[in-house]
């Protein structure tokens, strides 16, 4: 067989002598755009066989191996052949070393993509509440389609830094915010066990996570229904929920 090598990638196989194994990276165009919105990440290549300045095709089954790129989850990354009318063909690659193995007779657009395990994460949470003056508060929130490794963190701008006051597990978090007396914004979001914080993002792009705006009565007359309620023991309980 013969091994050849374009961009990193090498393919081993068996192909006429004057064939030229070229593959490059494609940087735009749709289908990267769709490949970005559907994976966490993702990169195109175009692997061919020229021939007389002709495409062509291997002789037999070939192997290819692609590198795994930096930053890429070993775990979570795949190949898929970009087939004529735009669909996609998972090659069942495997991992060896520091790159993706499969094996094919057809060479045209393949993808390497690491699975986005929460691009279709929903997120629910109540965008607003109003409470009374000294009102015992909780706020949860909740998310369906979050894996384990994953979790929700709630966060609150205290002094003019995002601090977080309580987190859960990939399904809900609560925290009790004890008797308000003012008007209070947390915020909550899904973060990668083992990461900085930094919120994750769904299919679209958009975060997964949501805000609490809690509006408190605080005038004369709520203030002192606080007041007596305090004496008597009987201040309101409220749970924000979804």
């Amino acid at each position: 067989g013969t091994k050849r090598i374009s961009n990193g990638i090498s393919f081993e196989g068996s192909a006429e002598d004057v064939a030229v194994f070229r593959t490059y990276e494609v940087s735009y165009g749709n289908m990267v755009e769709d490949l970005n919105k559907n994976y966490a990440k993702a990169k195109l290549y175009d692997i061919t066989l020229v021939k007389n300045n002709e495409l062509t095709q291997p002789n037999a089954i070939a192997k290819i191996l692609i590198p795994i790129r930096f930053g890429y989850d070993k775990t979570g990354v795949k190949v898929y052949r970009i087939n004529d009318n735009g669909s996609k063909t998972d090659m069942n690659a495997r991992v060896e070393g520091s790159y993706l193995v499969f094996e094919t007779n057809h060479f045209s657009l393949y993808a390497l993509v690491e699975d986005n395990p929460i691009a279709d994460a929903q997120f629910y949470f109540k965008s607003a509440a109003t409470v009374n003056y000294r009102s015992k508060v909780s706020v949860t929130f909740t998310a369906e389609g979050v894996p384990e490794g994953y979790y929700i963190i709630i966060v609150e701008d205290i002094n003019g830094k995002a601090t977080v006051i309580a987190s859960g597990d990939n399904r809900s978090a609560t925290v009790d915010l004890g008797n308000v007396t003012s008007n209070r914004e947390i915020f909550a979001w899904v973060i990668k066990e083992g990461s900085a914080g930094q919120a994750e993002r769904n299919r679209d792009g958009k975060i997964i996570g949501g805000m609490t705006s809690i509006t408190v009565k605080s005038g004369f007359f709520y203030r002192l229904i606080a007041f007596f309620r305090l004496l008597f023991g009987i201040l309101p309980i409220v749970e924000i929920k979804p």
